[in-house]
Formats: C-alpha cells, sequence, structure tokens
C-alpha cells in the first residue's frame, strides 16, 4: 500500500537525524529539524508561493523538485541537504519490490485477531488478519454486532484498542459489557478448573497479562466510538482517523490503562450508502464506496489494523437468492468476506443459547481459507460454537 498519504510531522525521527550542518562534527536536532520544516512548509502553502496544495503528505511533499523545495525550506535546509531528504523518505516510504517466497512468507507470518468463535478461528487459521480488510455480511438479527462486539473484547484481551464507527446507532453498550463480563466468567471458570486461580482476586491479578480477559471498564475505556450521519462524514471521518489513532498508540506508550489500536469496526458500510442513494444514483455510490474502501485499506495497512466492515443484503431479482449488498466493486475490495446466516426452521435446543434457530457462517472469500460453513449459537458472551 503505498504511503503516500502519510503526514510528514509523523516520519520517523531517524530521517532526520543528522540531516542539518551546523558546523564540524554537529548536527541539527532531529526533532526540532521535523517540526519547523513541516511549518515552514505549511505556511509556504498558506501564502500561495508554489502551489495551492497543502504539503502536509509525503506525495504532495515528493511532487516537489529539490530545487523548490530548497526555496520554501531556505534558510532552514541547503540545497545537499534538501536532495538528502528527499531521498531518504523515498527510501523510507517506497515500496520494496518482494519474491514470491518473501510474499508468501510474510503472508504465513501475518498477525491475526481472533474472533473468539473458536470455530470459525480455525477455518481462518487463527482469525481476521491484521492489514487487510474483511466483511460480516447477513441479514439483521444473525448476529453481526455481536460478532463485532466480541471482537473489540477479545481485542483487549489481545491487548488492542478499538475504533468503532456506528453508522446505525444500535451498539448497545450494556450488551457489550455483559459479553465481556461473560467472557471475562467464562475464562475464569476454565481456569479454576485446572487449579490455575482459587478466587476471582487470583484472577484480579492476571489482568494486564495478554493472556486473560481484561475487565469490562477496561474493555469500555478502550474503544472510541464515532456516529457519522452519512458517507460524506464517513468518509471524512476514516480520512482523519489516522492522526487519532497515532495519538492514541502514542498515549498507550506512556499509560498502562491505555492500549494501542490495531482494531477498527464500520457497522455497517451499508446503511448511509442507502439513505443517501438511489436507485438513479448508482455511479456515484460506487465512486464513494470506493474512495472509503481505498482510505480504509489504506489504514488497514499503514497502521497495522484489522478492519471489520459490516454489511447488509438484498435479494437478487433474477433467482430471488439473498446476496451481500453494494456490488461487485466492493465484494473486490475486500480481503476475507463471512456469510452470516439463519434458519428458523431448523431448531436448536441447546439451553444455553438466548435464541432457538440454526445459524451459520460461511467463508465466501478469502485468499488464506477454504469456503467453509460453521456452525454457532448466540449466548451471554456473544457467538459459540453450534451444533453441525
Amino acid at each position: 500500500m503505498s504511503c503516500c498519504f502519510r503526514r510528514l510531522h509523523r516520519l520517523p525521527l531517524s530521517i532526520f537525524t543528522d540531516l542539518q550542518y551546523i558546523s564540524e562534527n554537529e548536527f541539527g536536532d532531529a526533532a526540532t529539524l521535523r517540526t519547523s520544516t513541516c511549518i515552514k512548509l505549511v505556511k509556504n502553502q498558506k501564502s500561495g508561493k508554489e502551489t495551492s496544495e497543502s504539503v502536509t503528505t509525503v506525495g504532495s511533499f515528493l511532487k516537489h523538485s529539490c530545487t523548490n523545495l530548497v526555496r520554501i525550506l531556505d534558510p532552514l535546509l541547503t540545497y545537499k541537504e534538501c536532495v538528502e531528504l528527499r531521498s531518504r523518505i523515498c527510501v523510507h516510504c517506497a515500496p520494496r519490490p518482494l519474491s514470491s517466497m518473501e510474499l508468501l512468507q510474510s503472508l504465513q507470518s501475518c498477525p491475526v485477531l481472533p474472533t473468539g468463535l473458536e470455530i470459525l478461528d480455525d477455518c481462518l487459521k487463527g482469525g481476521f488478519r491484521i492489514g487487510t480488510v474483511s466483511e460480516l455480511v447477513g441479514r439483521s438479527g444473525v448476529g453481526k454486532t455481536q460478532l463485532a462486539m466480541q471482537l473489540a473484547v477479545v481485542a483487549t484481551k489481545n491487548g488492542f484498542g478499538t475504533v468503532y464507527i456506528d453508522t446505525e446507532k444500535k451498539m448497545s453498550l450494556e450488551r457489550l459489557r455483559e459479553i465481556s463480563n461473560a467472557m471475562r466468567q467464562h475464562h475464569f471458570d476454565d481456569a479454576n478448573k485446572d487449579g490455575v486461580f482459587h478466587s476471582e482476586d487470583d484472577f484480579g491479578a492476571q489482568k494486564v497479562t495478554n493472556n486473560s480477559y481484561k475487565s469490562s471498564t477496561c474493555v469500555l475505556n478502550n474503544i472510541t466510538i464515532y456516529s457519522p450521519t452519512s458517507t460524506k462524514e464517513l468518509l471524512s471521518l476514516t480520512q482523519e482517523l489516522e492522526e487519532e489513532i497515532l495519538l492514541r498508540n502514542d498515549e498507550a506508550n506512556d499509560s498502562a490503562d491505555k492500549l494501542p489500536v490495531h482494531l477498527l469496526v464500520v457497522d455497517s458500510i451499508a446503511a448511509p450508502t442507502r439513505r443517501d442513494f438511489g436507485a438513479d444514483s448508482a455511479p456515484q455510490r460506487v465512486s464513494m464506496l470506493i474512495q472509503i474502501a481505498q482510505v480504509l485499506k489504506r489504514l488497514a495497512s499503514q497502521l497495522q489494523l484489522a478492519v471489520v466492515v459490516i454489511n447488509q443484503v438484498g435479494i437478487d431479482q433474477q433467482n430471488g437468492e439473498v446476496r451481500a449488498a453494494l456490488g461487485i466493486s466492493w465484494h473486490h475490495c475486500l480481503s476475507t468476506r463471512i456469510l452470516m446466516e439463519r434458519d428458523e426452521k431448523l431448531g436448536n435446543h441447546s439451553e444455553t443459547t438466548l435464541d432457538h434457530c440454526r445459524r451459520t457462517a460461511t467463508i465466501v472469500k478469502s485468499n488464506v481459507a477454504r469456503n467453509e460453513c460453521v456452525p454457532y449459537e448466540i449466548c451471554d458472551r456473544g457467538l459459540i460454537s453450534g451444533i453441525s
């Protein structure tokens, strides 16, 4: 994924280290130089000397020749130092060619975020891959949002924070708290069977480890919720998320209570597009979706996020079959698609469940897993493996 949208002030200090020559064996401070460079570039844009385009990203910076850069940055950097700065940024941000073996090895070592539904995690070879965009699609009531909330709880267990974009304003914080408490209690009960803990106090002492579920307070403190009401607001929000996530990750470095963000949930992608675009606005809808998809894929790649998008379904007018909404263009933007369904005619009489219908999750698209269908049930702790 291209780094052309990366903010200049977020570039590593190593790029600016030993760059600004002051005197023999003495160079300017890297942090000060990075800040001063960014300020000069912004001031130049506001004054309109060179261009009306904002020079705040790697892409806009590299559009300038070294001659233009030295005019903008004078007397901060010399021509030779501008050449070196431009070269360092290119080396750091340009994608490196990879062999097929290197690509295979990177795919096999790609970190994953478990879903908490073990039977599905086994099929996905561990869970949703970090750095990619995955989708949960299905009718209303099949448990898509429940699985998304479960993902947020599991993410906290693994030491990750979450950004949750709720376009339908249907996320229940009480249900999220219930899932968190129930999953933690279930983990405690399992651990106590093996004699690991003897009391809740013993279990609570493990809350800072990566191998136990955190308290519901910790879960809620590490989930940021946004509620855009239109596709324009959704696009604008996703474009601004990089700065928000980087700031949160900086806070996580300084606070034991804050976790770095590695999960982004959009619930749902279809709701605002259906509100904003009618049947006669298909080209505009596709254009907006492609823009949103590009931003989500860039965020996933550059910030190492597991991006999980919830989608709705429609009915195919030709054969009457259920199909995912938003069309084929959106389908090609995804790395993984999970179709969630339920059949109320097939009863499930498990006493642990809150409902009595057979539910299945089918992997319909994945480049690491084959197409498989797994049964699941919904209970107080979210989704659990069901009976085939």
